[in-house]
């Protein structure tokens, strides 16, 4: 046997707003999803052009003291000088010009910049100069190097490795760029410049770089300086922006899916604050909607539920304003008014039928009825018939008894 199930309003008002409620939480939560992802994207789209610019920025600098650091000592007056003349002949004379050289190398570039370059250039004639914290390599034939002679045939060379081993120093890889000595008289090559920068002092220029990121710096495809703990093939795309460097190499900036600045717990935080802020309003507002819509339609159903013939003289009292309950009260008492006046109706009915019945049983027992039914009992009786006169008089007493 199915158990019955109360489907009252309360209930059916209740179920109703909670799945309205619950659409508009899906709806919301989706929409407030997609913004919060758009507003995300854009965040780290902005986040990403501005470590970009300020990193490239940074790079730029480098590369463009690096460059100019290069003029300076091409453009040096006693540099120039010197290169136009012969080699000195006894070592005495040519440790003194190497001091000579080296002192103005190390003025010219403390007076440019704190960056610890190594700086060196080299003539054909043999003759080699430095400022740096490391002492030149005393087997490398610098001046037979198939990248020396590459570099006066170009008008720049950056590179980046270990191949060019030219100070005598435990740094694995340089940053390097050379260009060609030239003799400003002649305007012919006569030597390289080259100046450095160490992989160590490289990465200290990305050493505030977030976990979240990954920079590289690339020259042809090929990954020459990479700093970061994020790979690549983890990143969305859109999170990836990449820019042209001063000398022609790339920097690819990369931005994780979760980074310092937009954690889950904050997104998780956000959904559970909107989760509760909609049940608290969902609540209040059901608790509104059964006490203002269901109260009188409720006491209404009690009414009637204990409805008696003895409780048809007393109206009902709801006050409410409910135009509906209103309508249901207003027709529930004309009802009542309508059932009071139809049981009127009947009792005036049942008096005026007994009265009626009366009335036609007394024009049926006139008194010449009467009359001719007692005058033949007693004649009856006079001429001897007792048995038929007694018989008569016994029926027409039962007449009487079940007329009356």
């Amino acid at each position: 046997m199915k158990k019955h199930v109360h489907k009252t309003i309360a209930n059916k008002l209740f179920w109703s707003l909670a799945l309205f409620f619950t659409i508009c939480f899906v709806i919301v939560i989706i929409s407030m999803s997609l913004l919060f992802q758009n507003e995300v994207d854009g965040i780290r789209k902005t986040e990403t052009s501005r470590v970009t610019g300020y990193y490239s920025e940074n790079f730029n600098k480098v590369i463009n003291e690096m460059e100019t650091i290069c003029n300076i000592i091409g453009n040096n007056y006693d540099i120039q000088q010197m290169i136009r003349k012969n080699p000195p002949v006894n070592k005495k004379e040519y440790l003194k010009e190497r001091c000579d050289i080296n002192g103005r190398l190390a003025l010219l570039v403390q007076s440019y910049t704190d960056v610890p370059y190594e700086i060196a250039f080299f003539l054909d004639d043999g003759r080699s100069f430095s400022y740096a914290r490391y002492s030149l390599e005393r087997d490398a034939e610098i001046q037979q190097a198939q990248w020396y002679k590459d570099t006066k045939k170009q008008e720049r060379i950056w590179s980046y490795g270990s191949e060019k081993k030219v100070f005598n120093s435990l740094v694995d890889s340089y940053m390097s760029l050379q260009i060609p000595m030239l003799n400003i008289k002649t305007n012919q090559a006569c030597g390289v410049i080259y100046v450095a920068l160490g992989i160590d002092d490289i990465r200290t220029l990305f050493s505030e770089v977030d976990t979240g990121y990954s920079i590289q710096i690339l020259s042809d495809s090929e990954v020459l300086i990479e700093q970061g703990s994020i790979i690549e093939n983890k990143m969305r795309g859109e999170n990836k922006e990449q820019k042209e460097l001063d000398n022609g190499w790339l920097m690819k900036v990369c931005l994780g899916d979760y980074s310092s600045m937009i954690s889950d717990e904050t997104y998780i935080f956000y959904f559970i604050l909107l989760f509760l802020l909609l049940f608290s309003v969902f609540m209040i507002i059901n608790f509104y909607f059964r006490r203002y819509i269901t109260k009188p339609i409720m006491q209404l159903s009690r009414e009637m539920k204990h409805l008696k013939m003895d409780s048809l003289t007393k109206p009902l009292q709801i006050r409410t304003s409910l135009d509906e309950v209103t309508t249901l009260t207003e027709g529930y008492n004309r009802m009542l008014k309508r059932i009071q006046n139809l049981l009127e109706n009947v009792r005036q009915e049942q008096i005026e039928n007994q009265k009626a019945q009366y009335a036609v049983l007394q024009a049926q027992i006139n008194p010449h009825f009467l009359y001719n039914t007692l005058d033949t009992i007693t004649w009856q009786i006079r001429t001897g018939e007792t048995e038929k006169a007694l018989k008569n008089l016994m029926d027409f007493s039962k007449y009487f008894r079940l007329s009356l």
